[in-house]
């Protein structure tokens, strides 16, 4: 409200007086509800090793996550883990022990920890603090938001393998990321840590194969990212990946061709193709995607690619329709080994980082190849028929050893040695069909018949071996950088 006051030179000024006005409850209620949310966040220092999922007064490593990924306490009891806050930045501090990871099975309360909405994991430094995975599975995974981990140890995880298949199924992948494995969409940091001793999953065993006239099913790809696989965005800062390798592929199931009047061909099935990325994958599209900064890429190795399977072509009997030829055989593809030992990315930055002591993954060796053999003559006169071809398959191209990459990548202050490339697997051998014998002498002189042919045989070549390095299918810009193998 207005009033009015004397001033020291004897006028008068209005004022605003300060009047106290009360807001009827419905409008102060609008006032409060507009108002912005404050998000919190809780931090936990679990006070057991073990890995419990319980409401026992107690809150664990995996009970932190848990609470922390879904904003609700671990239990009733006093001194288990509080619900997390309402926004990303929950924190794990962890002390200076190993915390192994026990509880096998699926979704939160076994095999790996899931992180999502933001987590922060804290140790007291790589040498003394580890989390360990026992069961079957990874070690971490992060479905959504940005979490960092830093100051410990990631080892002995370890990606399931291909999933089982039926009759005539190719073999499943098997999975990505050893040690820690993230979603696309999301965003990890790790600083001051070790990612050790992890294992992607291997590829699945195909099905077994009937005598149907297709070819016998491919086995299973194996896992990529043996030490961490990133879908997403990721920061190495100064970060020890050693000794983790991709899972192996599995080999092609055996081929063969039904016998007869009519013997169908016998085609082995396709190697699994070993995993990329023995200590890091990444499917980074942009080069903001990828930082690794003064960081060790050590002791890694990608997966081996699969053997094909045998291909064995039907005998021929002969029948009403006269002899037969066999059936011809063919092996199939050795598959290629995994690229990239020690980092198989799109695109990305690795800066005053050694990349040294990595292997690619090794070829998948040929599948052998046999002929049918052809049929006898069946009646006089007539000549054997000739047996069926073989073709050997060609074994699977080795892997690079070092750094491996597809797109735009920038590599300054690095340096990369003693990287071991993948060897090229063996092409297999063919051996062509028998000719059938011919039938007895016909009644017109001379008949004397001949003996079916042999079948033609071609042996499958050796793969190429891969590449100690670097390679790449992009750009990529090197500064002041060494590279030797």
């Amino acid at each position: 409200m207005l009033a009015y006051a004397p001033t020291d030179y004897g006028g008068w000024v209005r004022t605003l007086a300060r009047t106290r006005v009360a807001l009827p409850i419905a409008v102060a209620a609008a006032v409060a509800c507009s108002l912005p949310a404050v998000a919190s966040a809780t931090s936990y220092s679990p006070d057991t090793t073990q890995d419990l999922v319980a409401d026992d007064g107690h809150c664990s490593l995996r009970e932190a996550v848990i609470a922390a990924s879904s904003n609700s306490a671990s239990g009733a009891s006093a001194g288990e883990c509080a619900a997390g806050g309402t926004g990303p930045g929950d924190s794990i501090t962890l002390g200076a022990t190993t915390y192994e990871l026990t509880l096998d099975g699926a979704g939160d309360t076994g095999g790996d920890l899931d992180l999502s909405g933001g987590v922060d994991i804290a140790g007291a430094g790589a040498s003394a603090t580890t989390i360990l995975q026992k069961a079957n599975d990874r070690v971490i995974e992060l479905a959504s938001g940005s979490s960092s981990i830093s100051g410990l140890a990631v080892a002995g995880g370890d990606g399931v393998d291909g999933a089982a298949v039926g009759l005539n199924v190719n073999g499943n992948p098997g999975a990505n990321g050893g040690g820690i494995a993230t979603a696309a969409g999301s965003t990890l940091a790790l600083t001051d840590a070790i990612v050790r001793n992890n294992h992607a999953g291997d590829g699945g065993s195909a099905g077994s194969a009937d005598v149907s006239p297709t070819a016998g099913p491919s086995g299973g790809a194996g896992g990529k990212g043996g030490g961490v696989y990133s879908a997403g965005k990721m920061t190495l800062t100064r970060t020890r990946v050693i000794a983790n390798s991709s899972g192996t592929g599995s080999a092609g199931v055996n081929k063969f061709g039904a016998f007869g009047s009519f013997p169908s061909s016998g085609s082995g099935g396709a190697g699994g193709h070993g995993g990329d990325g023995g200590g890091v994958w990444s499917g980074s599209a942009d080069t903001s995607d990828l930082a690794v900064v003064d960081s060790t890429i050590s002791g890694n190795a990608a997966g081996a690619g699969g053997s094909g399977g045998q291909g064995v072509g039907g005998n021929a009997s002969g029948g009403a329709f006269g002899p037969a030829s066999g059936g011809a055989g063919s092996g199939g593809f050795g598959a290629d080994g995994g690229e990239g030992g020690g980092i198989n990315a799109g695109a990305g930055t690795v800066s005053s980082t050694t990349i040294s002591g990595n292997t690619g993954g090794a070829g998948g060796q040929g599948g052998a190849a046999q002929g049918g053999n052809g049929s006898s003559g069946t009646a006089a006169g007539l000549p054997g028929a000739g047996g069926g071809s073989a073709a050997g398959a060609a074994g699977g191209s080795g892997g690079t050893g070092g750094l491996s990459v597809s797109g735009a990548f920038q590599l300054g202050n690095a340096t990369v040695s003693a990287n071991t490339a993948g060897g090229g697997g063996n092409g297999a051998a063919a051996t062509g069909g028998n000719g059938g014998a011919a039938g007895p002498p016909g009644s017109a002189p001379n008949n004397m018949p001949s003996g079916g042919a042999g079948g033609n045989a071609t042996s499958g070549q050796g793969g190429a071996a891969g590449h100690g390095g670097v390679t790449t299918q992009g750009t990529v810009t090197i500064t002041n950088a060494t590279i030797t193998a």
